[in-house]
């Protein structure tokens, strides 16, 4: 077997171990296994599977009860403020509108014969179209249509792309399925934003949802599914790189980086057939500029509100808090591969899991603009590191990390203390994240066993 032949299926290995890791690992300690299972039906408790009837069923009772209200707000009723429904779609539509009849999309021109105007481009702050012209071309095919059917079309597309992500990580949760798909359905119905998000038709929703599949169909599919969906998520908003540059520095693994960059470039020559280059160069220069000065609106969830009045600091603590958390998901793979090897145990699918939530803590932390909608990123990584994944010792971690999803997902108020819940929540899971679910503490576990026993811990 050749070198690189052996290097191949060593990272093949290393990436199957995330997923498939759990059946390696005795479940006799193991909260939710077998055993446990076994002991709740002994104790007269209701049944794992019955529990997850029940709170499904609630949840679409919660549904059908107070989800009318929501959807009446995105199909019918305008954003008082701005006068059209799904503000946040209509200025991608507008993108996309001004972009057919040859209008720069970054720009109001009032001038222009047949532009639509930003209703709010004149209040001074981030307002407008403000991401990659990639996808500005299919914007432009939306814009086609009416601005209802458009949005329409918009909402069914965002809706579809998280229930792909739901889709994915219930399947990948052998033995947890239920449990998944239950903690998914429960965290939807009671998130606050996911509900904004279809409000304002964020591209959040749609973004998450391509973004958290691509992560997780990682080790299914050896990387090249995974790199197609990020360099495709990443073309329409920034931030899913960092989750591309955490599976890279985890698993060591340079060929994802070159399949990912693979992608971005054949996607960018293909969107030149219809974008003027110059869109590139106005959005490197100049919208990126724009949108790396914070927001200090207490709605920016972000920590980096707190700077705005220094833009300089606020994009240096952006940059070191990036770079220290792909500093701990290096020493996260690190860690992993030492205790594969030291002490017979393959990473445990939790820790791929936890990789996703912990790039995602940081993405809503240290990025300058953090709207609440933001938060739906959370919902299907957290239901399936909390619940989808069998650990093993104290009950302090995920109450840890559960207590700061909690958070994450409630209705923050322009209140000192209420304004910071989806914020602290985001902290309180990255911490907690860098605390409890370091493969670093589950190797000073396993040797410490393996010293005082002399087998196996």
């Amino acid at each position: 077997m050749t070198k690189r032949r052996r290097g191949e299926r060593e990272v093949g290995e290393r990436v199957q171990a995330a997923d498939h890791g759990d059946a390696t690992c005795g479940s006799d300690d193991s909260i939710g296994s077998g055993t446990g299972e076994h002991a709740l039906a002994a104790s007269g408790w209701p049944s794992a599977r019955l529990i997850c009837v029940f709170l499904l069923l609630a949840a679409a009772t919660v549904a059908s009860f107070n989800w009318g209200l929501y959807l009446r707000q995105v199909l019918r009723d305008p954003n008082p403020a701005i006068g059209v429904p799904n503000y946040d779609f209509f200025q991608y539509y507008v993108a996309g509108h001004n972009w057919r009849l040859g209008i720069d999309p970054y720009l109001d021109q009032p001038t222009a014969p047949g532009a639509i105007q930003h209703p709010m481009g004149s209040r001074g702050v981030v307002d407008g179209y403000i991401y990659p012209p990639t996808w500005v071309p299919a914007y432009g095919a939306l814009s086609r249509l009416s601005y209802d059917s458009a949005r329409a079309v918009w909402l069914i597309l965002g809706v579809v792309a998280f229930v792909a992500a739901a889709v994915v990580a219930v399947t990948g949760a052998r033995g947890r399925r239920l449990e998944v798909a239950t903690a998914v359905a429960v965290l939807t119905v009671a998130s606050y934003p996911f509900q904004l998000a279809l409000i304002q038709g964020q591209i959040d929703l749609l973004v998450a949802g391509l973004s958290i599949a691509a992560f997780l169909l990682y080790p299914r599919g050896r990387g090249w599914p995974t790199a197609a969906l990020l360099a495709l998520t990443i073309s329409a908003k920034l931030t899913p790189l960092l989750m591309l540059a955490g599976l890279i520095v985890f698993y060591r693994d340079w060929r994802l980086l070159l399949k990912a960059l693979v992608c971005s470039v054949w996607l960018f020559l293909m969107s030149l057939v219809w974008v003027d280059v110059g869109l590139y160069r106005e959005f490197g220069t100049e919208v990126m500029v724009r949108i790396s000065d914070p927001d200090p609106l207490w709605n920016n969830q972000s920590l980096i509100r707190y700077f705005s009045e220094a833009p300089g600091l606020a994009r240096a603590i952006t940059a070191l808090g990036f770079g220290g958390v792909l500093l701990v998901a290096y020493r996260w793979g690190v860690a992993s591969d030492q205790l594969a090897t030291e002490a017979r145990l393959l990473p445990r699918r939790g820790e791929h899991a936890a990789l996703l939530l912990l790039a995602i803590s940081a993405m809503l932390v240290f990025s300058p603009l953090t709207w609440v909608m933001a938060y739906v990123w959370v919902i299907v990584p957290a239901a399936l590191l909390l619940v989808g994944t069998r650990w093993r010792g104290r009950a302090l971690p995920p109450v840890t990390v559960a207590v700061g999803v909690a958070l994450s997902q409630m209705i923050p108020q322009d209140d000192p203390v209420l304004s910071v819940l989806n914020l602290a929540g985001a902290v309180v899971m990255l911490v907690g994240l860098i605390l409890f679910y370091t493969p670093l503490s589950t190797l000073w576990t396993s040797r410490s066993t393996v010293d005082a026993t002399g087998r196996r811990g």
